[in-house]
């Protein structure tokens, strides 16, 4: 695979961010839900570019700020893009730049069956601190309520 960028999203790759978001979830976000994350002013969404076509959309993350804590909204990467690390440094750079804002823990859901998604956010300093019993729909599942703890991983 050609080299990768992570950079801001921005409007103009909304379309694209919300066809991956329709391919990757049963219950997704709209192209609006996102417009209105991104004109927020807490919300922080990166997303995953070859370095020869910057519009090109492989994958997405995003994270809600309230003063030094995120909860991560999503992290999506194209199916036909999977097993490549995309996921791997969106969430690397997810991390790093929500550090620089002041974040100091960070936390999500994820199916309690999602194996890859589980080992990429362990592997990354993720502890799972909850159960949210029949989180998902379509179908139903549990959620492990994860957290990162900057000041653990120091």
């Amino acid at each position: 695979m050609s080299p990768i960028r992570i950079r801001p999203m921005a409007e103009r790759d909304l379309d694209q961010v919300a066809l991956l978001e329709q391919k990757n979830f049963s219950r997704p976000w709209s192209r609006k839900s996102f417009l209105e994350m991104l004109s927020s002013g807490d919300a922080l969404f990166l997303v995953a570019v070859p370095e020869e076509d910057t519009d090109r959309i492989l994958g997405y993350c995003g994270l809600l700020q309230s003063l030094d804590t995120g909860d991560i909204t999503n992290v999506s990467v194209d199916p036909e893009q999977r097993g490549k690390r995309i996921g791997t440094f969106l969430l690397e750079e997810l991390i790093h730049r929500s550090t620089q804002l002041g974040v100091r823990k960070i936390f999500l859901e994820v199916r309690r069956g999602n194996a890859p998604a589980n080992r990429l956010y362990e592997a990354h300093g993720f502890r799972q601190v909850g159960i949210r019993k029949q989180y998902y729909a379509d179908p139903v599942e549990d959620a492990r309520v994860l957290c990162r703890d900057e000041e653990e991983e120091n």
